[in-house]
C-alpha cells in the first residue's frame, strides 16, 4: 500500500544516469520511462510503462511505498531530486495530492472572476481550493462542501472561504448566483451523490472538474443532463510527474499553510491506526504520514 514517497537513495541500478546513492529524491505515484508517445506528449501518468504505485493484480505491479525500502522501475524519469529549498513534507504531498489538488483546479478553467464550489473538503480538496486561491479566485467567491464542520473549519479559518454543509449547498448557491449557478464544480469526493450535487450547482454552459476516484457502477447524471445544460465535463488521473516540478518554484504562494495540513505523524508500526482515524473521519485528522526514519539534517525546517 502507498503512493507517494520521500526517501534516501540506498542503491541504483546500472542503467540510472541521474541519480546517486545517498541523494534524497520524492516520487509521484506513477512510474513513467520518459520517452513513449504520451510521455513526449508530457502525460506522463499514461505512459505505455507506467505502473501505479500501490496497486497489483493478479500477482502483477508495483507493492506500495509504506515500508523502509521501495523500488522503483524507471527511476531516472520518475523521481525528482529533492531542492534544498523544499521540506520533505512538502514534496511528499508534491507527489500526489497536492498536484491532484491543483491538476483538478486547473481544469475548471478558473478566472479572477470566477464563482466555484469544491465538493468535498478532504486532503485534496483543500488543496484544490488552495490552488483555485492560487489560480486568482476570490475567496469569497469559493464554497465548500462537506459533512465535516473541522475540516470545514479549517479551510474557513485559513482561506477564509465560504463553506457549507451538503444539504444547505443548493440553497446558498442559488441565492449568491440569482438561481444561475456556478462557473465550475470540482469534484473530490468520488461518489454518485457528490456528482449529483456537482450537476445542481453548475450554471449552464460551465465546468465540473473531477478528481475523485469512483468505483460505483452507477453514476450520479446522464449524458443527456450534461448535453442540456453544456456542460465541460473533465476527470481523469493527475498528471503528478508533470505537476510536481511546475509547482516547486511557485510553492510559496500557495496562501494555504501546507505544512499544517499533516496532522499526524505515525510510525509505520501505528500505520492500521493511521487508516482507521482517517477512514472514520477522526476529528481533527486531515492527512496521516508514516515515517520510517528521520530525514536528512539539510531538508529540516
Amino acid at each position: 500500500m502507498g503512493h507517494e514517497f520521500v526517501g534516501q537513495i540506498e542503491e541504483v541500478g546500472a542503467n540510472i544516469k541521474k541519480f546517486t546513492v545517498g541523494q534524497v529524491v520524492f516520487s509521484p505515484f506513477t512510474t513513467c520511462c520518459g520517452c513513449c508517445d504520451l510521455c513526449d506528449k508530457r502525460l506522463f501518468c499514461r505512459c505505455d510503462k507506467g505502473q501505479l504505485f500501490g496497486y497489483r493484480n493478479n500477482g502483477k505491479g508495483l507493492h506500495g511505498a509504506q515500508s523502509e525500502y521501495v523500488r522503483v522501475p524507471l527511476a531516472d524519469s520518475t523521481l525528482v531530486a529533492l531542492p534544498p529549498k523544499i521540506h520533505p513534507e512538502i514534496a511528499l504531498l508534491l507527489g500526489d495530492i497536492l498536484s491532484t489538488g491543483y491538476f483538478v483546479a486547473k481544469n475548471a478553467d478558473l478566472r479572477k472572476d470566477s464563482k466555484c464550489v469544491v465538493v468535498g473538503c478532504g486532503p485534496v480538496g483543500m488543496l484544490a481550493t488552495a490552488s483555485c486561491v492560487k489560480l486568482g479566485v476570490k475567496p469569497e467567491n469559493i464554497l465548500v462542501v462537506d459533512p465535516a464542520e473541522d475540516r470545514l473549519l479549517k479551510i474557513k479559518t485559513d482561506l477564509s472561504v465560504c463553506t457549507s454543509t451538503p444539504d444547505n449547498a443548493l440553497s446558498i448557491i442559488n441565492q449568491k448566483t440569482n438561481g444561475l449557478g456556478v462557473d465550475a464544480v470540482i469534484e473530490a469526493v468520488g461518489n454518485t451523490k457528490a456528482h449529483q450535487l456537482a450537476l445542481q450547482l453548475v450554471r449552464p454552459g460551465g465546468v465540473i472538474s473531477v478528481c475523485g476516484v469512483h468505483t460505483s457502477n452507477d453514476f450520479g447524471f446522464t449524458p443527456a443532463d450534461l448535453y442540456n445544460k453544456n456542460i465541460t465535463y473533465r476527470v481523469g488521473r493527475c498528471n503528478a510527474r508533470l505537476y510536481m516540478e511546475e509547482l516547486i518554484p511557485s510553492i510559496e504562494d500557495f496562501k494555504f499553510p501546507l505544512g499544517q495540513l499533516i496532522s499526524h505523524r505515525l510510525p509505520i508500526s501505528e500505520a492500521a491506526n493511521g487508516y482507521k482515524m482517517f477512514s472514520s473521519r477522526t476529528p481533527g485528522c486531515t492527512k496521516v504520514v508514516l515515517q520510517m526514519s528521520p530525514f536528512p539534517q539539510q531538508h529540516k525546517l
